[in-house]
This record gives C-alpha cells, structure tokens and sequence, in this order.
C-alpha cells in the first residue's frame, strides 16, 4: 500500500480481525534489500 511518499506493508490475520503494520519505507530506497537487511535473504 502506498501512503503519500512511503511505501506501507502490512498483514492482515483473518483469525482476529486486524491489520498490522510491518514496515514503512521511502520508496526511493532499495525496497528489496532493506527488507533482506531486516528479514535475511529468504523474505525478499
């Protein structure tokens, strides 16, 4: 999901009813390797 000049990514559990956000990053970044940075290789 895009909010104005950030990139916003978030879960959704059916189970409970909530949305959580999980990160919110600048898309000028490498969005890609910032999330391998915070999660390792096998996320992104």
């Amino acid at each position: 999901m895009n909010a104005e000049n950030f990139a916003v990514f978030y879960y959704v559990s059916e189970d409970y009813h909530e949305v959580s956000v999980q990160n919110v990053i600048y898309p000028k970044r490498d969005i890609p390797q910032v999330l391998r940075d915070l999660y390792g290789d096998d996320f992104a």
